[in-house]
C-alpha cells in the first residue's frame, strides 16, 4: 500500500504544496526584513521612511539651486549632473506624488531665495522637516570665459567637455542653507517600491510567515523521504526498477524541469512585480491565485525531478549516469578513445624495444620544440598558451624519464635479490606500465619456474632417497627369508617341516619376483621406454576378462562386485596388454586393501571424446595420506608396510596411463577410495 501509485502521487502534491508554502513565506521574510519591519512599528517605519525622502529631496532642490542660480549650468551641464529643472521630475524619481510636496530655501541670514510651496503644504497636517546643509555647485565655463574668471580662490575639481564646445565645469563649496521640505500625508506613493496597503499585509504576516516556513520545511522534509523511500519500488515487489516519467533520461528531465521551473518562478516574479510592487492600491485576490500557481507549478517540477533523480539512483551499474544522454554521448566517446589507445598502444607494441624509444625520445624533443617554436611566433595570450604547453611538455618529459629511472631501479632491484637466490621474491608492478611491466612478470615467472625446478630437484631427491630405501627393505625382507630356510634345510629336519621350509622359499622367492619386475616396469613406464601399440579395445570386454582372472582373489577377500556395464561395446584408443596390466593393479590392490564383506563398484560411462572406468570400494583401514601421495612409489595404504607388494601399484598404472595418452584420478573421501580411468576414443 505504501508504495502505490495514489500515496505517491499524493506525496508529490503534498511536497509541492508545502515547497509552494516555503518559497511564498521566504519572499514576505525578505521584503519584511528588507523593509526593517521586524525593528520597529508601521508608524515609526513610516516617519523613517518620510525623513530620508526628505533628506534626499533637501539635497537635490539644494544641487539644482546652486547649479543654476550660482553656477550658472547650461542644460547640457545639467542633464551631465543628472538634476532636473522641475518638481514633477523629483516627484516621478522618488514615487511621490505631484502637487503633495514643497520646499524653501533660506541662506544665512534666513531670507528665503527660493521656495515652491502653497498653502495646503503650509497646514498643520503636513509632515515637515528642516536641515542645514552646503553643497558644491558648479561652475560652467566657455573656453574663452577661462581668462575672466579668477580661479585661484577654490581648488580646481574637476571639467567636462561637450560635443559643440568646450564647457569647463568648475566645483565650488557652496554657503550653507536652510532647507524645509513639507509632504501631505499622501504624498508618498510607494514605500521602498511597496504601497500603503502592501505596507499594512506584510507587517501583519511578519510572523506567520516564519511559522508557515518552518512548517512547509518540514512537511517538504517528511514528503520527499518518503518519496525517496518510494522511488522505483511497485506494490508488491521489493525490486528497484524506475517507471513512466521517471525512466526519461536524467540529463533531458533536469532540462525540462529546470526550463519549467526558471520559466515559472519568472512569471511568478513577474506578477509580483505588476500587480504587487510599486502600486498603492488594494491587492488583487486574482493575482495573488496567479503567484501561487506559478510557484506550486515551478515546485512541482523540482519535486518531481528529486523524485526521478531517487529513482535512478537508487539502481545497480550506475542507470542514472548510464541511461542519461550525456551518459550515453561520453560511453561511446570513452569507448573510441579507448579503442584508439588500444590501437596504438598495440601498434607501439608492435615495434622493437629500441624504436619504442626512439620513436618516445623523438616525441619528447618534438613536442615541446614545437610549441616553442609556435611562441615564439605568437603574441599576447596565443604566445602564453603555447609557452605554458611547452611547459607542461617539458615537465612531462622530466616526469618521463623520472618514472623510467624508478622502474629500471625496481627492476635492478629485484634481478639482484633473484640473482642472491631470494627466489621468493616478487617484483612489484602496481606502478609498472609498458614494456617495464612486461619485463617485471617475465623476472617474476622466471623465478616462479626456478622456484618449482628447485622444488622438483628437492623432491626428486628425497624420491631417490626413498627409493634406495625401500628397496632395501622390500629386497631384504624376502631375501632374509631366502637365506634363513636355506640354512634351515640344510640342519636336520624332518620332512614335514622341509615341505614347510620350501613353501616359504617358493613364495618369498615369487614375492622377490614379482618386487623386480615391478621396478623394471616403473622404470620402463617412467622412461617412456615400453613400447605401446594403440589400437580399438572393447573397455567392457577388458574389465570382464580382468574379473574372471580376480574372481577367485575377489571371493577370498569376500568382495561383491556390482558392474554397471553399457549394452552396447564400448571402444576406446588403448594398448590391450597395458589396459589389461592397469586393471589388474587396480583389482590386486582391491583385494588387498578393501574392507571384506563390502562392494566394489566398478561403472563405464560414454562420453563425447573419452570414456571413463571408475573403481570405488570402502578401505578396510583409514586412510591418512592423501590422493597425490596415494600415487607416489613405494607408497602403501597401511603406514606399517605389514601387507605384501611393493608400493609401485598405483604409480604404475598412472605411468601406463600416461603412456597410453589417458589419465588417472584418484579421490579419497574418508573410507572411499574411488580410481578413474579416461580413455581418449579418438
Amino acid at each position: 500500500m505504501k508504495h502505490s501509485i495514489g500515496f505517491k502521487i499524493l506525496a508529490i502534491l503534498l511536497a509541492a504544496l508545502a515547497l509552494t508554502a516555503a518559497l511564498s513565506s521566504a519572499l514576505v521574510l525578505i521584503l519584511v526584513t528588507q523593509n526593517g519591519l521586524y525593528t520597529q512599528d508601521l508608524n515609526e517605519w513610516k516617519d523613517n521612511i518620510r525623513q530620508d525622502k526628505a533628506y534626499m529631496l533637501a539635497e537635490q532642490v539644494l544641487k539644482r539651486y546652486t547649479a543654476y542660480k550660482l553656477g550658472g549650468c547650461s542644460q547640457t551641464s545639467m542633464d551631465y549632473l543628472g538634476l532636473s529643472y522641475e518638481n514633477e521630475d523629483l516627484s516621478q524619481w522618488y514615487n511621490l506624488v505631484p502637487g503633495s510636496w514643497g520646499y524653501t530655501i533660506a541662506d544665512e541670514s534666513g531670507k528665503v531665495v527660493e521656495y515652491a510651496l502653497n498653502a495646503t503644504l503650509e497646514s498643520d497636517e503636513a509632515f515637515a522637516y528642516t536641515t542645514e546643509m552646503h553643497c558644491q555647485y558648479p561652475l560652467d565655463l566657455l573656453a574663452d570665459e577661462l581668462d575672466n574668471y579668477d580661479l585661484s580662490a577654490s581648488p580646481y575639481r574637476d571639467y567636462y567637455c561637450t560635443d559643440t564646445a568646450e564647457h569647463y565645469l568648475y566645483f565650488f563649496t557652496s554657503p550653507t542653507y536652510t532647507i524645509t521640505v513639507r509632504m501631505l500625508p499622501g504624498a508618498i506613493r510607494s514605500y521602498s517600491g511597496l504601497g500603503e496597503y502592501q505596507i499594512r499585509l506584510l507587517f501583519a504576516l511578519r510572523y506567520a510567515a516564519i511559522a508557515f516556513l518552518l512548517g512547509g520545511l518540514v512537511v517538504f522534509a517528511l514528503a520527499m523521504i518518503y518519496l525517496f523511500c518510494a522511488a522505483g519500488h511497485k506494490r508488491g515487489s521489493d525490486e528497484v526498477r524506475p517507471g513512466g516519467i521517471n525512466r526519461t533520461p536524467l540529463d533531458l528531465h533536469m532540462a525540462v524541469s529546470g526550463t519549467g521551473c526558471v520559466l515559472l518562478f519568472a512569471l511568478a516574479i513577474y506578477l509580483i512585480e505588476e500587480f504587487f510592487l510599486y502600486v498603492n492600491t488594494t491587492f488583487s485576490p486574482g493575482a495573488l491565485v496567479l503567484i501561487l500557481v506559478a510557484i506550486f507549478g515551478a515546485a512541482l517540477f523540482v519535486v518531481g525531478f528529486l523524485f526521478a533523480l531517487a529513482a535512478q539512483v537508487k539502481m545497480p551499474g550506475h542507470f542514472w549516469w548510464k541511461h542519461s544522454i550525456l551518459g550515453w554521448f561520453f560511453g561511446k566517446v570513452g569507448r573510441f578513445l579507448r579503442k584508439l589507445f588500444k590501437l596504438l598502444s598495440k601498434f607501439f607494441r608492435l615495434l622493437p624495444l629500441m624504436w619504442q624509444w626512439i620513436v618516445t625520445a623523438i616525441a619528447m624533443v618534438l613536442l615541446p620544440t614545437s610549441c616553442f617554436v609556435l611562441a615564439l611566433s605568437t603574441y599576447h595570450f596565443g604566445r602564453f598558451f603555447f609557452v605554458m604547453w611547452t611547459i607542461m611538455f617539458c615537465l612531462a618529459d622530466i616526469a618521463m624519464v623520472c618514472y623510467g629511472a624508478y622502474a629500471f631501479g625496481i627492476l635492478i632491484r629485484g634481478a639482484k635479490q633473484m640473482k642472491e637466490g631470494d627466489l621468493s621474491a616478487k617484483i612489484p608492478t602496481k606502478y609498472l606500465f609498458g614494456v617495464f611491466r612486461e619485463f617485471a612478470d617475465h623476472l617474476n615467472a622466471l623465478a616462479d619456474v626456478a622456484t618449482v625446478a628447485a622444488k622438483k630437484q628437492m623432491q626428486s631427491e628425497r624420491m631417490k632417497t626413498e627409493l634406495i630405501t625401500n628397496v632395501s627393505h622390500d629386497i631384504k625382507t624376502p631375501l632374509t627369508n631366502l637365506i634363513n630356510y636355506v640354512d634351515l634345510l640344510e640342519k636336520p629336519h624332518t620332512e614335514e617341516e622341509g615341505q614347510q621350509y620350501l613353501a616359504v622359499l617358493s613364495r618369498q622367492s615369487q614375492r622377490l619376483k614379482k618386487l623386480i619386475d615391478d621396478l623394471m616396469d616403473m622404470s620402463k613406464a617412467s622412461s617412456g621406454s615400453m613400447s605401446v601399440d594403440i589400437t580399438q579395445v572393447d573397455a567392457v570386454e577388458a574389465i570382464n576378462q580382468a574379473l574372471g582372472e580376480y574372481s577367485d582373489k575377489l571371493d577370498a577377500a569376500r568382495l561383491r562386485v556390482i558392474f554397471y556395464q553399457p549394452e552396447e561395446a564400448v571402444a576406446v584408443r588403448a594398448d590391450g596388454r597395458l589396459t589389461w596390466r592397469v586393471l589388474s593393479n587396480l583389482l590386486n590392490n582391491i583385494v588387498k586393501y578393501a574392507l571384506p564383506g563390502t562392494r566394489v563398484y566398478i561403472d563405464v560411462a560414454k562420453m563425447e571424446r573419452y570414456v571413463t572406468v571408475s573403481l570405488k570400494n570402502i578401505s578396510a583401514e583409514p586412510l591418512n595420506v592423501s590422493a597425490e601421495e596415494l600415487t607416489e612409489r613405494f607408497v602403501r595404504g597401511d603406514a606399517s608396510r605389514n601387507t605384501e607388494g611393493s608400493g609401485l601399484g598405483l604409480n604404475i598404472a598412472q605411468s601406463l596411463m600416461e603412456l597410453q595418452k589417458g589419465k588417472l584420478n584418484l579421490l579419497v573421501d574418508g573410507d572411499l577410495f574411488k580410481v578413474t580411468l579416461i580413455f581418449p576414443t579418438e
